[in-house]
């Protein structure tokens, strides 16, 4: 709301001046209320209440600078109020000069002599009322928000008003229209009635020391009836004090700060209360001593979040301030002695202007701070990472070029890693790389940054799990033949096909034999070289996944050495063969030709454990032919040992009787010796040979005509007695009981 204190008007009556006063404070009681004198509107009517409409449209100006300042911000709001009045005091011991306190920041002006018209002319000193009686005041001057009048003489007054209270019509300056006290803008200041005159303060006495360089502290003695203290100061040579500080309350110090060096200064200190206030203490005037040298600061960026500061020695210097600042917030600070001149900075912002201020102290001085700024870069990018299977094996990572990139680093770590380690890094031109030697069935996380001189961009990751490796075939490898292998091995899950490979041992490397499909679980390799080393193996292959190869050696064998066929008995009706044991053999196939045969017939295949064949029921006095081949699983002979040989003739029954030997008993039992006899003196061999054509007992003899023979030890059965004599070789059947 916003109320025009009405002007002196005409009706001789206090009550204009009382409701003047009422609207003058309007704002103290009702703080959403704004006063605005009238006194001194232009064109203001003779009638004593109204204006010209220039009047009105001043009136409208003047409180549209309110409005503008309470809803729509206005800045520029200095002295568009109208000055109130806040404080009267008498403003030396004896009372003979007032001090008029008006709103802080009101820049007041004294008018001069003022001719309302040509009848008069009026002084402004005249329109002061001390105890409601005018003419006491000599002369007034203005200061700042201060009006200072003296006064004809010491005064006992106790209330002051200011404007006459009301002024009849007809009188030689009606209506009023001046003169008035006013501010720079030209704002009238209210008119006050009744207001009260309040005893001056005793004067404070003020102290000034030096505590440090930039320091100056002021002490001061309590003053009665005191509820406050203003502290001004200026430098010398400067027109005017500034407040330094206003303190409320019995407080008797003051450190004041951040002063200049080698500067003179001049301090005064006034007491206050809400009525009155002391005249200014005497003046104190000190100064800062000179200070030391400025550092020579540098501060900059040595990388997107760290940065580097150094300053050079100061001389004389004990220690420096320092601090840092960012975005009105000190982010460090702290003291360091002259052995220290610089300091990384770690933990920085990127893209962040840092201010970095400096100062070198001794004991009483210092040097002026100095402030040097720098900024962090800005990070890069983030790249888009992809990560794709190729392999088990394999990853290919992805992503696209980052402005400013001058490297890239890639780093990789599994699920069960704590951390990543680097993989590589790349020239900002590279887009793209495969990750091989991988683990099949892992879970790869991977982590790329974009990296530029001084910055880099976060990190971005990408996960990719790798499928597992097949499990290896178990492959075999046989000899089926002197020249053929045959190769096998177990199904695999998940696998789409497998390569089988072979080498000789004279090759540098394994050459592709075969790409199967994963039902095919052997595989034939045939026309070989025998007698050679292979080495196979096999791989089995999946989607995006293969097996380790599996492998084999195998060597195709050699032929089995020929036997050597030779005879252990012959008689006239069966043969007994005997050959060398032939190393790897399995078996013997024995063949024979009569001499009736057109070709050799086999006439028993012999386990390998066997080395002697009789051949039973042949003819007498006949030609025989044998052949015979070792044999194995996987070989052969690479020919037949061979034998000729014939059976023996068949003698009549009285010659045999005659002119041979005789054998008897013939059943023999097997505890009776066995008694042969001669039809003379011969000298020779007799075997005893059983039906596998093995002789159970060999006994040579000479010039002998009859033999015993023990053959209590031998197995019964039949038997045949050979002997063997210079004349020939002839045999006789014998049964042992």
């Amino acid at each position: 709301m916003y109320v025009f204190q009405i002007d002196v008007i005409y009706y001789p009556s206090f009550a204009g001046a009382i409701i003047r006063d009422y609207q003058r404070r309007l704002n103290d009681i009702y703080p959403d209320v704004q006063s605005l004198a009238t006194v001194g509107t232009k064109g203001f009517s003779s009638d004593g209440l109204h204006y010209s409409a220039e009047g009105y449209q001043q009136n409208g100006q003047e409180v549209t600078r309110l409005i503008a300042k309470d809803f729509y911000g206005l800045k520029d709001t200095l002295n568009i109020k109208s000055p109130n009045i806040r404080k009267i005091f008498y403003s030396n011991a004896d009372k003979s000069e007032l001090t008029l306190v008006f709103d802080e920041g009101q820049q007041l002006v004294y008018p001069g002599s003022y001719q309302p018209n040509q009848q008069v002319t009026l002084e402004m000193k005249d329109f002061f009322y001390l105890d409601g009686s005018n003419g006491k005041v000599l002369s007034g001057t203005a200061d700042h928000n201060r009006i200072v009048l003296k006064l004809n003489g010491p005064q006992p007054a106790v209330k002051l008003n200011y404007l006459p209270p009301y002024l009849p019509t007809g009188g030689a300056y009606y209506p009023y229209t001046g003169p008035y006290l006013t501010n720079k803008l030209g704002m009238r200041a209210f008119s006050f009635y009744e207001a009260g005159i309040s005893n001056i303060l005793s004067q404070p006495e003020l102290t000034a020391s030096l505590t440090w360089a930039s320091t100056i502290k002021l002490n001061w003695k309590s003053v009665p009836d005191a509820s406050g203290y203003v502290l001004e100061r200026k430098k010398q040579g400067d027109a005017d004090f500034t407040d330094v500080v206003k303190i409320t309350g019995n407080v008797l110090e003051y450190s004041d700060k951040n002063l200049s060096l080698n500067t003179p200064y001049i301090y005064r200190l006034r007491a206050i209360n809400a009525q009155t206030e002391s005249n200014y203490s005497t003046l104190v005037q000190i100064s800062t001593p000179e200070g030391l040298a400025s550092p020579q600061l540098q501060a900059n960026a040595t990388y997107f979040n760290k940065g580097s500061i150094s300053w050079n020695t100061v001389p004389n210097a004990k220690n420096y301030d320092l601090s840092i600042v960012s975005n009105n917030v000190v982010i460090k600070s702290g003291t360091f002695n002259t052995n220290q001149t610089n300091y990384v900075l770690d933990n920085l912002t990127a893209n962040t202007t840092y201010s970095v201020s400096v100062r070198a102290y001794s004991d009483i001085t210092e040097s002026p701070t100095i402030t040097v700024s720098f900024a962090t870069p800005a990070l890069l990018a983030s790249p888009e990472l992809t990560a794709s299977v190729t392999y088990f094996n394999a990853v290919k990572l992805s992503w696209k070029a980052i402005s400013g990139a001058k490297t890239y680093s890639i780093e990789r770590k599994t699920s069960d890693q704590a951390s990543f380690t680097l993989v590589t890094t790349l020239a900002g031109t590279i887009t793209e790389y495969a990750d091989t030697k991988l683990n099949g069935g892992q879970t790869y996380t991977y982590r790329i940054k974009a990296l530029a001189d001084l910055t880099e961009s976060p990190a971005i990751t990408a996960d990719a799990k790798t499928p597992s490796q097949l499990v290896k075939p178990e492959l075999t490898a046989a000899a089926t033949s002197l020249t053929s292998v045959k190769l096998s091995w177990k199904a695999i899950n998940g696998a789409s096909y497998f390569i089988l490979e072979r080498k000789l041992s004279t090759d540098a490397d394994f050459k592709q034999l075969a790409k199967l499909d994963p039902g095919v679980l052997e595989y034939p390799d045939k026309t070989l070289t025998l007698n050679t080393a292979y080495n196979y193996r096999i791989k089995a292959f999946g989607n995006l996944t293969e097996s380790d190869f599996t492998n084999a050696d195998v060597s195709t064998p050699d032929y089995l050495a020929i036997p050597v066929l030779s005879t252990s008995l012959v008689t006239h009706e069966q043969i007994t063969l005997k050959w060398n044991v032939v190393a790897n053999a399995s078996q013997y196939v024995l063949e024979r030709k009569l001499p009736t045969d057109a070709d050799f017939k086999e006439i028993s295949k012999i386990d390998a454990n066997t080395l002697t064949f009789t051949d039973k029921s042949l003819p007498n006095n006949t030609a025989l032919s044998y052949r015979m081949k070792a044999i194995s699983d996987v070989s052969i002979s690479s020919d037949y040992g061979k034998l000729d040989t014939k059976t023996l003739a068949v003698l009549g029954t009285e010659l045999e009787i005659a002119g041979s030997f005789s054998v008897y008993p013939n059943p023999v039992p097997g505890n009776t010796n066995l008694s042969i006899e001669f039809i003379k003196p011969q000298s020779g061999m007799i075997s005893l040979v059983n039906l596998a054509g093995i002789s159970e007992m060999d006994i040579s003899f000479k010039q002998t005509e009859k033999l015993q023979i023990d053959v209590s030890n031998v197995k019964t059965g039949m038997y045949l007695v050979v002997i063997r004599t210079s004349e020939g070789t002839t045999s006789k059947k014998l049964f042992i009981q």
